[in-house]
């Protein structure tokens, strides 16, 4: 089974994958750290994104994963290392997720059966498969774009930026070790390395204009929230909803945040479907499985189920969890595999253009003779 999408929904994609799970915990984690310099921290750390993400398209330019011309054994290795760190990223943004969820939205006794419905949701995008996530994805740039308007029209916050003085007081360590330590929320564009883009046709100009908008906005984000909330920010959790209360609106109708909530959850479903569907390929591909199969999805869905049900059963617990020694390999991952598969994709095209030019040698001379 061949995994392909159009360049603009790719685009979405990527632009969701890159900022959704940042706008909520990551800011207050990353303020423990880096204190007030957390927006070099995000500014760094998805310059390095970005940049791996060329290994990644380089890869899905020459056919994706299974197009390489790598034995089944050694593709089998790489699914199982994705899907490791598929299932370490749904177990941090969702229950990132459902604590919002269960803390904001809904009573907070009835997380349990909030983590049920919400799984049953995902698990439905999910298995109707990548291009339903991509249709979503359409839908969700006009909800974004909405958002972003009624955000700025109506937002009424004080910006200080003196906040952000002096620039890194302590050296460039803290901003580093604030990256480091919450690799968990970066490095999750290798999904793509399943997909095949050789055939791919479309305007060029759609993925670079998707990262430069979603580090802009992001940077933007980090750098708004610290000027409004100076020391306190690590003390602010889920902060694009605290972000959507500060408007004008709030003063005559109550709290009108429901449109920043709305499209939050939308672009996270979205993420969180996309992982669940490519969790369930790499099971699927490991054990060659039909392609219309549903086992390696419903294996991803329950074990993350049942973790966060008994085990992380809050976003503490799944955050000691992440920063821990599991962190190493995260990292590891990120930015050691899409290198690796690129690499071996680069000499692989070497090798065979030196073989066509050596044959086309012998063809000439055979002709000639």
């Amino acid at each position: 089974m061949d995994y392909k999408i159009k360049k603009r929904q790719l685009a979405i994609l990527v632009f969701i994958l890159t900022t959704c799970f940042k706008y909520a915990m990551l800011p207050s984690y990353i303020s423990s750290v880096a204190e007030n310099q957390g927006y070099i921290t995000v500014a760094v750390f998805m310059l390095f994104d970005f940049m791996l993400f060329g290994f990644v398209y380089y890869v899905m330019i020459n056919g994706g994963l299974k197009n390489i011309g790598l034995p089944h054994w050694a593709l089998s290795v790489i699914y199982l290392v994705l899907f490791s760190f598929i299932f370490i990223k749904l177990l941090v943004y969702l229950s990132e997720s459902l604590s919002y969820i269960s803390l904001f939205l809904f009573d907070i006794g009835q997380w349990r059966l909030i983590t049920l419905i919400g799984l049953l949701i995902l698990s439905y995008v999910a298995f109707k498969g990548l291009r339903t996530i991509a249709r979503l994805a359409n839908i969700f740039v006009w909800i974004f774009l909405f958002t972003l308007i009624f955000d700025i029209v109506f937002t009424d916050i004080k910006v200080d930026l003196t906040n952000i003085l002096p620039f890194c007081p302590k050296g460039a360590e803290p901003v580093f070790n604030a990256g480091l330590v919450n690799i968990a929320w970066f490095g999750n564009l290798i999904v793509f390395l399943f997909l095949d883009f050789r055939e791919e046709k479309g305007k060029n100009f759609y993925l670079p204009l998707s990262m430069l908008i979603s580090f802009t906005v992001t940077v933007a984000f980090f750098l708004v929230f610290y000027g409004v909330y100076g020391n306190m920010t690590d003390e602010i959790p889920y902060v694009f909803n605290k972000f959507a209360s500060l408007n004008t609106l709030s003063e005559d109708l109550g709290n009108f945040q429901w449109p920043t909530i709305i499209s939050w959850l939308i672009a996270t479903g979205i993420g969180l479907s996309l992982f669940i569907f490519f969790g369930g390929v790499c099971i699927n591909e490991t054990f060659k499985l039909d392609k219309h199969s549903y086992v390696g999805k419903i294996f991803i869905v329950v074990t993350v189920f049942l973790i966060i049900y008994f085990l992380l059963t809050d976003m503490s617990k799944t955050y000691v969890f992440v920063t821990g020694n599991i962190r190493y390999y995260s990292m590891a991952v990120s930015y050691s595999l899409p290198v690796i598969v690129a690499s071996y994709v680069f000499i692989r095209n070497i090798i065979i253009k030196s073989k066509e030019r050596k044959n086309k040698v012998v063809k000439n001379e055979l002709e000639i003779s």
